[in-house]
């Protein structure tokens, strides 16, 4: 199929839609049926230009925008993961936020109620097995809070300060 529509190149392909399978150049020859990679018939091209990340992003986005907010695996885990992956692609990331973000995603993936959350995770956890390891991306072992109180309290300490100095 490839071949014949120009895409010999391609990287990876996305079988069946965001909550398939992200499957790498490498295993193209995996037969697509229902023992090795059901698929509902959709699949997607991406070429060797096109950022694998940025893609799981978009994907991950879709799950947490779709979550019908039912049950809290899915309504919470799509946020956590969403927002956490978001900061990976900032190159934010530390050892802490990938290790919540795999917790999460085998979080979501077992418990949620519906395919849908069932599937949600999958993104993350394909692209985590075929692009990098865990020490390749938690570049920053450092933990790095996404909010950061002393600086938010900064202004208000400053006028504290000024009070008791007069």
């Amino acid at each position: 199929i490839l071949e014949r529509c120009g895409g010999e190149q391609a990287q990876a392909v996305q079988i069946g839609g965001p909550a398939g399978k992200l499957v790498p150049r490498e295993n193209f020859s995996t037969p697509i049926d229902f023992s090795h990679i059901p698929s509902g018939g959709s699949f997607m091209v991406f070429g060797p230009s096109r950022d694998l990340k940025h893609v799981v992003q978009n994907f991950l986005h879709f799950f947490k925008d779709e979550s019908c907010g039912f049950c809290t695996p899915c309504r919470v885990g799509t946020q956590v993961l969403a927002q956490h992956f978001d900061r990976l692609c900032e190159g934010l990331e530390s050892q802490h936020e990938w290790e919540l973000m795999n917790d999460t995603a085998r979080l979501v993936h077992r418990t949620s109620h519906c395919g849908l959350g069932q599937t949600a995770a999958n993104p993350f956890i394909d692209w985590r097995e075929i692009a990098i390891t865990a020490e390749a991306v938690a570049s920053k072992p450092e933990f790095i809070p996404l909010f950061d109180l002393a600086e938010a309290t900064a202004y208000t300490r400053s006028l504290r300060e000024e009070s008791h100095d007069s």
